[in-house]
């Protein structure tokens, strides 16, 4: 099992890869979200946090935004391309990451 160390508050929490569900940008603070639920605030931008995880496995969807694609369980192309990720919060999908976005799921779940 591969781990995320971030540092926030002076003390550095560690992750399991496989518990990252999204990363919010909010007013200069990343925030963390775990699929149990857990939500951490750093002090890195999403930029940053970008940098420091594999574009294998997570996208930047929109501006606010980077999630992890195993956590997606749908994406809504009625309501102007939102995904729902397993935790049932709707993340917004920025206009020119559509045709990106759905090449990268193809990449990562190749169909019959």
């Amino acid at each position: 099992m591969k781990f995320k160390t971030f540092t926030t508050c002076g003390y550095c929490i560690i992750i399991p890869v496989c518990d990252l569900l999204y990363f919010q940008s909010k007013g200069g603070v990343t925030c963390i979200y775990l699929v149990n639920g857990e939500m951490y605030r750093i002090s890195k931008t999403l930029k940053l946090v970008e940098k420091q995880l594999s574009s294998r496995y997570f996208f930047r969807c929109h501006s606010s935004y980077l999630v992890a694609l195993n956590q997606i369980t749908q994406v809504d192309k009625v309501n102007g391309y939102v995904l729902i990720m397993k935790n049932q919060m709707r993340i917004p999908v920025a206009t020119r990451q559509r045709s990106l976005l759905v090449a990268r799921l193809k990449q990562l779940y190749p169909g019959p």
